[in-house]
């Protein structure tokens, strides 16, 4: 496979002793989804900004095809990331000026902006927001906005902090619909979540962390199986995801 993310024996601590991520490895190939799955202050935000190049581990590396991430040209370009609070990212005056401000830090012409921000809006159905604030919207609609400004620069890797976290199921079942379509493209995707579901109904491949240490990995449906695993971090099983589906559904009472 081709991969395009590799983070070996990653460690990471904060200043003041806080130990985040011990001897943390991982990868992520081209048109395959990744997932980091594990509980909060499992040290998975930590991992993305590592991954994303915005953070440097104190011991391990991280490579981006194959080379040391801090020595790739434009490698802002070639990584997007959507944090979890899509407030953190939102700063323009309005939803044009949000999804076109990266076009025009690359240099972009009026028209060549048009036309993506178009296109993106237009796929991901935000079109008639162009002409809000941002800061007026829901938070679905935010999130929606966020990753428009990510996606319409098309970066080779897409990596997602919390991407369904308090959406409603309309919103969180477009942001998938999004995330497969993306992967269609022969891009990266490498998503950190506590929610059990999603890693299940998106993933290629999955990572369990949990104090800093991934403890298990491998395909979804698999590693969803590992009772004791799942347990010990905090996280619900296979089995009792369909039973709660289940119950949500009527086919079984309480």
């Amino acid at each position: 496979m081709d991969t395009i993310l590799e983070v070996r024996n990653a460690h990471y601590t904060y200043p003041g002793g806080v130990e985040a991520l011990r001897g943390v490895s991982l990868k992520v190939h081209r048109g395959r989804i990744v997932s980091i799955l594990g509980p909060n202050g499992a040290g998975k935000t930590t991992l993305l900004l590592i991954c994303a190049g915005l953070l440097k581990p104190n011991r391990g590396e991280v490579l981006f095809d194959g080379e040391n991430i801090e020595l790739v040209p434009g490698i802002r370009k070639r990584i997007g990331i959507v944090f979890q609070d899509p407030d953190d990212q939102l700063f323009n005056i309005t939803v044009y000026d949000e999804i076109a401000f990266g076009l025009k830090q690359l240099g972009l012409n009026r028209e060549e902006i048009d036309e993506k921000v178009h296109e993106i809006t237009e796929r991901l159905g935000i079109r008639r927001l162009l002409g809000r604030s941002p800061f007026t919207l829901s938070y679905g609609e935010k999130k929606l906005v966020v990753l428009a400004s990510i996606l319409v620069l098309d970066p080779e890797l897409l990596i997602l902090d919390e991407p369904t976290a308090n959406l409603s199921r309309q919103y969180r079942e477009r942001i998938i619909s999004i995330i497969r379509e993306y992967k269609k493209k022969q891009r990266g995707v490498l998503i950190a979540t506590h929610d059990e579901l999603l890693a299940l109904e998106v993933s290629d491949y999955l990572y369990v962390l949990n104090n800093g240490e991934i403890i298990t990995h491998g395909k979804p449906e698999e590693v969803l199986l590992m009772e004791d695993k799942l347990e010990k971090a905090g996280l619900v099983p296979l089995q009792e995801i369909i039973l709660r589906i289940k119950r949500i559904t009527g086919e079984i009472s309480s």
